[in-house]
């Protein structure tokens, strides 16, 4: 999801956008970070019908927030900037059909922070509510064949009873 978001966001700007919390190096002001937090998984589950070699999907959806940060002068307008786009019918659509939801956009919190020489640098940051699908597949035990023994009183009798041919007997 991580690689979908990268290639939804550097859409929005031609400013980078890099990973937040990651160990590499610092690039050049202007910057934007992201973070995916808080995801949550619904406990209801959408699952397929079985298929003759007894797999099947299981699919949800997961709510997250999408953390963005820009570290650089006018920070507040740049993100601004960025939301508003969000909040255009060609992005929504964008996103969507790369599924991923935009449910909200939160508001833009002015963030100015102290950097190594003790001067101020300019940042801002918004949390972005979003919705994405995922799946995953399932190997189903298929009981294929059963021996079924009956008896009434000295008469005994032994049924297989089993899959032939196409689910059927």
């Amino acid at each position: 999801m991580l690689d979908k978001l990268y290639d939804l966001l550097c859409d929005l700007s031609s400013r980078p956008f890099i990973r937040a919390y990651e160990n590499g190096c610092e690039p050049e002001k202007p910057f934007f970070t992201y973070d995916l937090k808080f995801e949550q998984t619904p406990e209801h589950l959408h699952y397929s019908t079985v298929n003759t070699q007894g797999e099947q999907q299981i699919k949800t959806h997961v709510d997250a927030v999408l953390e963005l940060n820009y570290f650089g002068e006018n920070s507040l307008n740049t993100l601004r900037a960025v939301c508003m786009k969000l909040s255009t019918s060609y992005f929504q659509d964008k996103w969507a059909e790369q599924g991923v939801a935009l449910i909200r956009i939160g508001r833009i919190t002015h963030l100015a922070y102290l950097n190594e020489q003790q001067e101020y640098q300019d940042r801002a940051m918004v949390e972005i509510e979003i919705r994405y699908a995922v799946a995953i597949d399932d190997m189903i035990s298929i009981i294929e064949q059963v021996e079924v023994t009956s008896q009434v009183g000295e008469l005994s009798d032994t049924t297989q009873i089993g899959v032939t041919h196409n689910g059927k007997n």
